[in-house]
Order: structure tokens, then sequence, then C-alpha cells
């Protein structure tokens, strides 16, 4: 009660915070929205082959040996369910679905985040999308340092940037 007191003798109000929240999350939702937005777009526009007479983008490319699936394979003996990350690589055209599902899903949030449209819900989906990428490499030790390390601290941006919003700086 006192601090609510002392907030509207300075003549601050709950927007007034929110907005000021908004500002001092501003660099992290810059940051969460480049991390995707760079993930999506090394698979979508950099890296072209040609393949079977067509030029191609090798990551999103089944055909290629740089197709982005293949580290489902080594992420398997760390994931929390290896029997699914198993029937989903199996399963060729789920898969590719899957990757071109995720890549979508990535350069959206990215995009959004950057642009601050719909900050919050962006926010949640960042959230998804890295408790996903936990879920999938697991913790092996060392060998999955840059996975965990990415998806835990995309974890921390995306569950900030939840609490925050965009303020009036989105």
């Amino acid at each position: 009660m006192q601090a609510s007191q002392t907030m509207e003798k300075q003549g601050w109000t709950l927007a007034d915070i929110f907005a000021l929240a908004g500002l001092m999350a501003l660099g992290t939702r810059l940051v969460q929205g480049w991390v995707f937005w760079g993930g999506a777009s090394r698979r979508m526009f950099y890296s072209f082959k040609m393949v079977h007479g067509h030029l191609s983008a090798v990551k999103l490319n089944p055909d290629v040996g740089g197709y982005v699936a293949n580290k489902l394979v080594h992420a398997m003996p760390g994931s929390l369910f290896p029997g699914l990350i198993d029937s989903i690589i199996m399963s060729g055209g789920f898969l590719h679905f899957m990757v071109w599902f995720w890549t979508l899903a990535e350069l959206v949030v990215g995009v959004g985040l950057i642009v601050g449209i719909a900050t919050r819900f962006m926010a949640f989906a960042s959230v998804g999308l890295n408790v996903s990428l936990m879920l999938i490499f697991g913790w092996m030790g060392s060998t999955c340092v840059d996975e965990w390390t990415m998806a835990s601290a995309g974890f921390a941006m995306g569950t900030l940037l939840m609490l925050t919003g965009g303020g009036s700086w989105s």
C-alpha cells in the first residue's frame, strides 16, 4: 500500500512502469529476435547448391549432406524422447514438414520480436521453441553445450519478454 501511494505522489502509474519495463527489455527483445531470425535465415537464404537441376537451400534439402535434420541423429542419445525422435527421423515426409514448420516459426517469431508485433505472444512462442530444443537435445554434457546454452538463454529471454511486453517501444 505504501509503495502505491509513493508512486502516485511521484506521478507514476502502472502503465508508466510497464512502459519503462518495455524500454528496459528492448535490447533483450532485439537480441532474441535476431537469434531466431538468424537461425531461420541461415537455413532459407544462405548456402545454395544445385541439386537435381535446381538451386536449393542446402540446410533445407534432405538430399544434401548439410540438411538441418541430420542434427537430430546426434541429439537422440541425450533427448528425453529418443523413440519419438527416431520415429520422426524415419518418416521422411513428416520430418521434412517439421523442418520447414520450425524454420518458418523461427522466422515469424524473430521478425515479430524485432519489429515488436504481439510481443508477449511472440515471447510465449519463443519460450515454446526453446523448451522444444531443450527436450530434443536434452543434456549430453559437453557435447551439447551450444544447443543447451542457446535454449536456456532463449528461455530466460522469452520469459522476461512475456512478463514485460514491448511497451510503447513496439
